[in-house]
């Protein structure tokens, strides 16, 4: 399977979100050859896989639109 293939399941709507962690005890990114960032990959699908590595900020709440 080449290194670029992503599995997802077979009950999987192409456009619906996708969310996912992993934790490596003892581990830094730089020893798993990741640096921290957000990547993005357009699939040929047409749809974007956008891997955010490294601590994500907490979405802020716009004024005016209500809570979340």
């Amino acid at each position: 399977m080449p290194l670029e293939t992503l599995l997802l399941s077979a009950n999987y709507v192409s456009g619906a979100p996708l969310s996912s962690s992993n934790t490596y005890s003892e581990q830094s990114f730089a020893s798993l050859g990741l640096a921290r960032g957000t990547y993005t990959y357009n699939l040929s699908s047409g749809d974007k896989l956008v891997p955010q590595v490294g601590a994500v900020a907490a979405p802020t709440p716009v004024p005016g639109l209500g809570a979340w």
